[in-house]
């Protein structure tokens, strides 16, 4: 049989360096080259590795195919791909549900969904596998172990923990640093931690009939270091900020999982006479993501949030919000849908406050008629208390309330981006566009802007779609990220991924170039 992996990231390559050690029966494996650099070495590696360019001939010529691509990646390919009935379909995709791929792929098949990790490549670890599927377990038990879930749900507690093996590295890390530092050699002090670590995971699965408290408990005795170590970090809450660390990456894969596209376009263009700046352009932004759009000056990205934000009519394409056609529609009255937009330059009030700007915002308020002012005094002036109240809030959540009273005009750049920001909570935006919010920013208060904009995130739902040139800012901010060029998308993906790509690096460089952090 054929196997044929659409992705190239570690765990494709990790997966495919199981199969090529392990006794799996297999023709060819095709691979696809979104990550051209890992195949090549896997094809230099192994025998019978072949590079395909396009991921459809990869469906043709397969028996079976590996998903391994980003959740934004697969939503956009994989309903553009024709699958074949007799194929067995297996993805490692954490954030599509079954039900999901089944409408993407649309013909009958096999389709499960699998988490391998790493140490696949070394024929260890264990395969979380849903729905238990015979053919896909005896397939995974040749290169590791699995484990059959039937409740699809449970699957996202498995990813939830896979998530901490970074985690456990660094543990490691940590006391080979502290022995290397008592004098021991590197070498020897990473022996002594890796193998010492091993043969306690091995006597762990030796003893699986019996709780790990059970082992806990046998590997101290009263009064001994094993007791010290114990008591010290569960004092240090070290234990505890285990379960609250998995509970945050529940938390972000449940959002994925239950997150709808707030944001879609489609096919839209926009010319300036027979230029194109925006050509063909189709992208999806998940409601509660921060979607980063990066790009090469020119590349048509504040064009493409003019069409999106109404300032800017587009010359064909489709532009919807919330399942909603705005295609076209001015800025004023995707003002009152929930959609705002700032600038590279701040718009200000520059003669009036800080507080004065935030309240200027709610539209529609009392005193804004003429009449309410003369007939009605105590409700403008109500209204206008609760609106001053909720800019106190506002300062105060942007660190800025020692500057309430300054006129807008004397801030520095940083803190007029931090004021534009402030803006957008004045009236609970869905979906905030932040155009080179980093732009002319100090270290320091953009430092404040990124905490700004993941706490409006992460505590109050905001999604952000951002233009932004800082790689270092986008990163620490922004899954997935958009790179544009030439008017239409290039690629869709993480930060890491898109500074491998090569299409990415010579859309901004040139050829042989490397695109490095900012």
């Amino acid at each position: 049989m054929n196997l044929g992996f659409i992705g190239t990231g570690k765990i494709s390559s990790s997966v495919i360096a199981g199969i090529c050690k392990s006794s799996i029966n297999y023709k060819k494996i095709f691979v696809s080259s979104r990550n051209r650099t890992i195949a090549i070495k896997l094809k230099k590696k192994f025998k019978n590795i072949v590079i395909e360019k396009d991921n459809q001939i990869i469906i043709n010529k397969c028996d079976w195919i590996f998903l391994a691509v980003t959740p934004t990646v697969g939503e956009k390919i994989i309903k553009k791909l024709n699958f074949k009935s007799n194929q067995t379909i297996i993805s490692f995709i954490s954030t599509i549900t079954l039900e999901q791929l089944k409408k993407m792929i649309k013909v009958k098949s096999d389709i499960v969904r699998a988490i391998p990790l790493p140490p696949i490549s070394l024929k260890k670890g264990p395969v979380p596998i849903c729905p238990p599927n015979k053919k896909v377990k005896n397939f995974f038990n040749k290169i590791g172990s699995t484990i059959e879930i039937k409740n699809e749900k449970l699957s996202i507690n498995f990813w939830s923990t896979s998530g901490m093996m970074a985690s456990y590295y660094e543990l490691l890390n940590t006391m080979v640093k502290w022995l290397n530092k008592k004098g021991i050699k590197r070498n020897d002090a990473q022996k002594y931690i890796t193998s010492l670590f091993l043969a306690l995971s091995e006597d762990a699965v030796i003893n699986s009939n019996k709780e790990l408290k059970f082992l806990v408990k046998d590997s101290q005795t009263p009064k001994g270091l094993n007791e010290q170590g114990l008591k010290k970090m569960t004092k240090k809450g070290v234990y505890k900020s285990v379960g609250s660390t998995l509970n945050s990456i529940y938390k972000r894969l449940n959002k994925w999982l239950m997150s709808k596209n707030i944001l879609e376009i489609n096919n839209l263009y926009k010319y300036f006479g027979g230029l194109a700046a925006v050509s063909n352009c189709s992208l999806q932004v998940k409601e509660g993501t921060i979607t980063g759009i990066i790009g090469p000056n020119g590349s048509g990205k504040t064009t493409l949030f003019n069409l999106i934000a109404g300032n800017l009519k587009s010359s064909s394409g489709e532009v919807k919000f919330k399942q909603e056609n705005i295609t076209n529609v001015p800025s004023y009255e995707l003002f009152s849908k929930g959609i705002l937009r700032t600038f590279q330059i701040a718009h200000e009030f520059t003669n009036l406050s800080v507080l004065e700007n935030l309240m200027m915002v709610p539209g529609n308020q009392s005193g804004e008629n003429l009449k309410n002012v003369l007939l009605k005094p105590s409700l403008v002036a109500k209204e206008e208390n609760l609106i001053k109240e909720k800019a106190k809030e506002v300062v105060e959540f942007l660190n800025l309330s020692h500057l309430s009273n300054e006129l807008a005009g004397n801030l520095s750049g940083g803190q007029k981006k931090l004021l534009e920001l402030g803006r957008t909570m004045m009236v609970d935006a869905k979906l905030v566009l932040l155009d080179e919010v980093g732009a002319g920013v100090n270290r320091t208060l953009l430092k404040d802007l990124g905490t700004a904009i993941k706490k409006l995130n992460e505590e109050k739902g905001y999604t952000f779609c951002m233009i932004e040139h800082d790689m270092d800012f986008i990163g620490r901010l922004c899954d997935p990220v958009i790179v544009m060029a030439e008017g239409s998308v290039l690629f869709e993906g993480s930060v890491e991924e898109a500074k491998k790509n090569e299409k990415v690096i010579e859309s901004y460089l040139g050829r042989g170039s490397k695109l490095k952090d900012s």
